[in-house]
């Protein structure tokens, strides 16, 4: 008879983030996977199959995690440009209040593998989608609310924006501090500003 599991495969899909995002995946090793898991090499192999396989797991339950940020932060009693500020001062304090820097795991992915690996592109260009959707929404309603001029391009507006949330990724993992994020992208919002 097997034994059942004693471990919380989210907890350990956290876990395998965790080092992931750290190491980068062609630098994390099994040996690594086991002491940040806890698992032994066997476990981890009748679990998630492979280390890629297990990458890909833990990538996708980043990007659910994510997404119901992005739609939370979006969906709550701010609209049009309010809405827009709200999401990039969440975005700034969740890339800046921790001593480890590491920006956003997705961007890394992207940076790390390009488009050589079709799952992990996927798997960013549904958060660009995502966050382009949200752009859009939220630009769609300011231009009800007569805030941004009736001139502008919503879908590049949105794509502009999706950028800059991808590029404060960077710049956070680099060492920016909060003030000049905020600063950078206010500025950039103030552009929008009938």
């Amino acid at each position: 008879m097997a034994r059942p599991r004693s471990f919380n495969e989210q907890e350990v899909l956290d876990q395998a983030v965790n080092i992931f995002w750290r190491k980068g995946f062609a630098d994390t090793s099994i040996g690594d996977l086991e002491e940040a898991l806890g698992m032994g090499r066997q476990s981890i192999y009748n679990t998630f199959g492979d280390k890629r396989a297990l990458f890909v797991r833990a990538l996708q339950q980043y990007y659910e995690r994510g997404s119901a940020f992005i739609s939370a932060t979006f969906s709550g009693q701010r609209r049009g440009l309010d809405s827009i500020y709200s999401y990039f001062d969440a975005v700034i304090t969740r890339q800046t209040d921790s001593d480890e820097r590491r920006g956003c795991f997705l961007v890394k992915c992207l940076v790390d593998h390009g488009t050589s690996d079709s799952e992990v592109t996927s798997r960013c260009k549904s958060n660009e989608s995502l966050l382009v959707t949200v752009f859009k929404k939220a630009l769609g309603e300011a231009l009800e609310d007569q805030t941004v001029p009736g001139t502008i391009d919503v879908e590049a507006t949105a794509m502009m924006l999706s950028t800059q949330t991808y590029g404060l990724s960077v710049m956070a993992r680099s060492g920016a501090s909060k003030k000049v994020l905020k600063e950078s992208t206010y500025a950039l919002l103030k552009q929008l500003v009938k």
